[in-house]
């Protein structure tokens, strides 16, 4: 198996792909994705238990997000997303992986 640095220094550049498991380690309380979507889904009325969210995708979980609002709000879910996380900060464990 090669070396870091010997795949680093390759022409052709690796990706590195992250889960989402980066956002979950060390959280603070600034930015929790649990508390990011527990959010969303109580100004959309979404009532499911811990067992049901965790059942799920966050994909899933968006989908229903979506198809939640209401009809007359045509704003969009990822903007509200955004919104929500406008004053997130990096961790240190996100710095680290990305220098």
């Amino acid at each position: 198996m090669p070396q870091l640095s010997e795949i680093l220094a390759s022409p052709a550049k690796p990706a590195l792909f992250v889960g989402n498991g980066i956002n979950r380690y060390k959280n603070n309380a600034q930015s929790s994705w649990d508390d990011l979507l527990r959010g969303l889904m109580r100004d959309f009325g979404v009532d499911f238990t811990d067992e049901e969210v965790r059942e799920m995708s966050n994909t899933e979980l968006f989908d229903i997000l979506d198809l939640a609002r209401p009809a007359e709000d045509r704003s969009s879910l990822q903007a509200k997303f955004c919104e929500t996380m406008r004053d997130w900060r990096p961790a240190q464990h996100h710095q680290s992986i990305v220098g």
